[in-house]
């Protein structure tokens, strides 16, 4: 918790927390399902109720917000931590834990932020292997039962738990136990189990109604939209070995350290299958081999090449293969109750130091006053309200009529009762729903007014990321377009930036609107640094993104040779030159706009 409290607020975690704010001061004025921005991220809503109560006695601050996942975090670390005891591995606890805290601050951050609050689904993945673990080495039905309702539950609370069920029907489906028949399962217990499952997945079987299926199709196309369109498989390679290695502070060796175990378990496995041993020894270890390999395929396919938080279901697997091998390794060095301890403690501690020699362990701020001023004083940073824009866009449908799609967006965002609200809700509105047909045209902005037109259309930029979507919306808003695909860039790589040292800057950025919570902070941090006639510098793998921050600035201030002196690079001029006439142009036909009232006090 503490290491989630240092970290900067993701962009997404402080969702939960106007959630939590809207319902102790306005009651769920909004559908329920209308409190998620994704149709299948209905974990959203779980993770906030749960919330309300903590934040009625605490208040809504980093504090409230952050108890529930942590509850959920360290309760899956004790029902891993149970089943490598059940299956005599408690020799290689010390290599789990060590891991769960200190692989990278990648994993803590995911297993505590309530991005997606993902943490749900690994705490019910954790319980499903539990329960799964019961029922085959105790074969008693209830913990059949346990493991069907948790299934059912996880449709709605969380669909990420549902790969750990399909990893458990696997090795159902291709276990053998050594001496013993394998356990089977009567059409009645069956039955009931079925029954058990349906009534676990009732929540979701409302939600799926509500949202005319959209809760179950999405996620659908989400992994079509992801996995099936891949032009460059070498790049789709090399962006999926960078994700991967990211989990662990980018470092080779270590993420080495912990796929070796996955190889010398299948070995294992295959040189002593037929050696006695206890029966939950024996399903361990093939769980240890058999789990770790589809859910990082899982994890490759459904994240397209793309960042992604759903290393948070694979790694655990990771560790729990490495901690059966440690303790296999420890049986087999030396089974003396002195010696093997000696072993562990050698062991933990080598392991220690070389996950502590990473960048992750080096930039924790170990000042306990700040950890506090982080979770009780600034209560902003725990709220932001611009992911309501995209939960009200999934249920505002685009009917081809672009004046008319402009009044449903601010009757919408027009539902929240601060303007500081509306606006950010405008900020983050998603026309995902509309499948491309929307078109901010003269008539949708003149609906919309001026400066609720400008935030529709610094969100559309936001969401899209290409310069090309800007240039078929009306041309005095093109320079707004561009201003969104650099700001929400700027401000998610907050994020991941030192405190107080935001990755790209943009010293133009405008002041009004104003915005609420952790955007507006962070707007404010990246808006600090003082215009300069020369371009920022930035990392390679973000400079794109500076350029046209700088040249955007350069055409707001009329900075006319800002790219031909400030740039040496071809590329960087052609670039710059590109972004600064297009904006020059922009601000020339923002004259001709007629303004309109759009968003009220």
């Amino acid at each position: 918790m503490y290491v989630d409290v240092i970290n900067p607020v993701g962009m997404e975690e402080c969702h939960t927390g106007a959630v939590v704010r809207e319902i102790l001061q306005n009651g769920f004025q909004f559908p329920l399902e209308q409190y998620t921005p994704e149709y299948y991220e209905n974990s959203i809503v779980v993770g906030s109720l749960l919330t309300v109560p903590v934040a009625a006695a605490l208040g809504v601050n980093r504090l409230s917000v952050d108890l529930v996942p942590f509850a959920f975090s360290f309760a899956s670390l004790l029902l891993f931590m149970g089943v490598l005891r059940r299956g005599g591995a408690a020799k290689g606890l010390w290599f789990f834990v060590i891991s769960f805290f200190f692989v990278s601050g990648t994993f803590i951050y995911l297993t505590m932020d309530s991005v997606g609050n993902h943490i749900i689904g690994l705490f019910l993945g954790a319980l499903m292997l539990d329960r799964f673990f019961n029922a085959h080495v105790t074969r008693r039905p209830r913990y059949f039962y346990h493991f069907a309702f948790i299934a059912g539950i996880s449709l709605f609370a969380h669909i990420g738990g549902l790969l750990y069920a399909l990893l458990c029907a696997a090795v159902w489906a291709l276990y053998r136990p050594l001496r013993e028949r394998k356990p089977k399962l009567s059409a009645g217990t069956l039955l009931k189990g079925a029954a058990i499952f349906h009534l676990g997945a009732v929540p979701f079987i409302v939600f799926a109604i509500k949202t005319r299926g959209n809760s179950a199709l999405y996620l659908l196309g989400v992994v079509g939209r992801r996995s099936t369109v891949v032009r460059d498989w070498a790049a789709y390679a090399q962006n999926n070995f960078k994700q991967f290695l990211f989990q662990f502070d980018d470092r080779l060796f270590i993420a080495i350290l912990y796929l070796v175990p996955v190889i010398v378990a299948w070995a294992a496995w295959i040189r002593i299958r037929k050696v006695e041993m206890p029966e939950g020894n024996r399903l361990l270890l093939f769980i240890a081999c058999l789990f770790p390999v589809p859910a990082l395929a899982a994890v490759v396919v459904f994240s397209g090449g793309e960042f992604t938080t759903y290393y948070t279901y694979a790694l655990p697997l990771l560790f729990l293969t490495g901690a059966v091998f440690f303790a296999r390794l420890a049986d087999s060095v030396d089974n003396s109750e002195t010696e093997a301890p000696k072993l562990q403690f050698i062991l933990s501690l080598m392991l220690l130091v070389l996950l502590g020699s990473g960048t992750y362990v080096r930039q924790i701020n170990l000042s306990a006053g700040h950890a506090w001023r982080e979770l009780t004083a600034t209560p902003e940073k725990a709220i932001c309200y611009w992911r309501f824009g995209r939960s009200f866009g999934n249920y505002t449908p685009y009917r081809g009529d672009p004046e008319k799609y402009a009044k449903d967006i601010l009757a919408a965002c027009g539902r929240l009762n601060s303007r500081e609200k509306r606006a950010e809700c405008l900020w983050g509105w998603s026309v995902l729903n509309d499948r491309g047909e929307f078109v901010l045209d003269r008539k949708a902005a003149n609906a919309l007014g001026g400066e609720a037109a400008g935030l529709i259309a610094r969100s559309m930029g936001g969401w899209s990321g290409s310069i090309n979507s800007c240039l078929g919306m009306d041309p005095a808003l093109v320079d707004d377009c561009i201003l969104g695909i650099v700001e929400r860039n700027a401000v998610n790589l907050y994020s991941f930036s030192p405190p107080g040292k935001p990755f790209v800057r943009i010293p133009c950025l405008p002041d009004t609107p104003r915005f609420t919570g952790l955007v507006q902070s962070i707007r404010g941090e990246i808006k600090l640094a003082p215009w300069a006639d020369r371009p920022q510098n930035c990392p390679p793998d973000i400079n794109m993104l500076c350029v046209m921050a700088d040249a955007y600035c350069a055409a707001s201030r009329e900075h006319m040779n800002f790219c031909d002196t400030g740039y040496t690079k071809s590329s960087d001029i052609d670039l710059c030159h590109f972004v600064f006439w297009q904006v020059w142009n922009a601000k020339q036909a923002e004259r001709q706009l007629q303004n309109s009232p759009g968003l009220t006090n």
